[in-house]
């Protein structure tokens, strides 16, 4: 996984440099990056690597800011040039160091992969749908940017109750390995009494 890493920070320094040169490439740049890092966020957490994880997020949080920011403001190609381009060339950089340490992650954990199905509570799910449901409600109301603003909540949303998973569930194992030093048994020792 460490090569998909170290492509991925290529792919995201390669498409910071084409929005410098055209801004409109982030219209097929944004969304292809933000797959493949929900892929590595995905492929990160059933391995437990939490640099991983949001490392992987970081880029479809980014595409989401992008899309806000500049529909929010009502920015055309011309406008968003320069704020959104140089945006993404301090986020290009800052991804480098991100992905050394989530390739010296990968190198460490290797071959101690955790592998445990992905589990969410039916109270994830109503409350996923829940936000959904309302953003709809706001489309119906506001017209497309209320649909924007409700897949951005839901998005949040997931996001977020992946995290606190993912944390939850470090913090679950945590307290297992503790108690379970604590109920060690003892060893037999032979007593002489014993005969």
């Amino acid at each position: 996984m460490a090569w998909v890493l170290i492509v991925y920070t290529l792919g995201i320094l390669i498409a910071a440099i084409a929005a410098m040169v055209e801004i409109e490439s982030i219209v097929g740049s944004g969304p292809i990056m933000s797959l493949v890092g929900i892929w590595i966020a995905f492929l990160s957490y059933r391995r437990d690597r939490p640099i991983g994880l949001f490392y992987g997020l970081a880029v479809p949080t980014v595409s989401v800011f992008c899309f806000i920011v500049i529909n929010g403001m009502d920015w055309g190609p011309s406008d968003a040039h320069v704020p959104v381009s140089a945006f993404l060339v301090l986020f290009a950089w800052a991804c480098i160091p991100s992905c050394s340490l989530a390739v010296r992650e990968v190198r460490r954990q290797r071959g101690l992969a955790d592998r445990r199905p992905i589990q969410f509570s039916i109270a994830f799910l109503l409350g996923l749908m829940f936000v959904v449901a309302l953003g709809l409600g706001l489309t119906q109301m506001v017209g497309l940017r209320g649909f924007a603003l409700a897949m951005v909540l839901a998005y949040l949303a997931t996001i977020f109750c992946v995290v606190y998973r993912f944390i939850d569930g470090r913090r679950e194992r945590k307290l297992t390995e503790i108690s379970s030093i604590f109920a060690a048994e003892e060893p037999q020792r032979d007593s002489p009494l014993d005969g």
